[in-house]
């Protein structure tokens, strides 16, 4: 009878500890994802993605998108969740992704060819064809100004990677950090208003 009765309060006991410990998780994880209220979209920075990554699931939002270069995620959080964040990781910063638009013609002015002169030149018809020029960079983007001249004709005879040690398409979208499009874009962008204005220096 006695070790009836212990058994019995054992097992209370071990109930109780079992609801306290499953209390106590919830509480240590973050706040409970909650679907049916407004969340808002925006973009968390830290110390690296990842970790943005990591504290966006933690309070139980979404990630959208991962911005490396930012250190940073785009997320949709609900205000609960994003306290949590903020008092769980105060150097994290939070900011409200809002969306953009270009103020100014779609195709804007790149500035480079006015400033040096070149516009004057291409009013001339002196577009840099029949000229080749060679850029060693980081690779290009698949940009159609970059690809065509002002004319719309293919004008990348051939591009080879040195990293890798072999010829790639001249149509190849191989630019990880931008630079290279960059550098190609002031030579040689064929964008722009035709026979009036173009983007790059040399557009042919």
């Amino acid at each position: 009878m006695i070790v009836q009765r212990a058994v019995l309060k054992l097992g209370s006991w071990l109930r109780w500890m079992l609801v306290a410990s499953l209390l106590l998780g919830l509480s240590s994880s973050g706040p409970a994802s909650a679907s049916d209220m407004t969340t808002r979209s925006v973009i968390i920075q830290a110390g690296s993605a990842d970790d943005a990554q990591l504290l966006v699931r933690r309070a139980g939002g979404t990630v959208t998108h991962s911005l490396p270069v930012i250190n940073a995620v785009g997320a949709r959080l609900t205000m609960e969740q994003l306290d949590w964040l903020r008092a769980s990781a105060p150097s994290a910063r939070v900011y409200a992704d809002h969306q953009v638009e270009i103020a100014g013609p779609l195709i804007p002015d790149s500035i480079y060819p006015t400033l040096i002169g070149a516009g004057q030149l291409h009013l001339s018809g002196i577009t840099g064809r029949g000229i080749g020029v060679a850029v060693i960079d980081t690779g290009t983007w698949n940009a159609a100004s970059l690809l065509v001249n002002t004319l719309g004709i293919l004008r990348i005879p051939a591009r080879y990677d040195a990293i890798a040690n072999t010829m790639v398409l001249p149509s190849a979208n191989d630019d990880g950090y931008g630079h290279g499009t960059h550098m190609a874009s002031i030579i040689a962008d064929s964008a722009g208003e035709p026979a009036i204005r173009y983007n790059g220096v040399a557009p042919d």
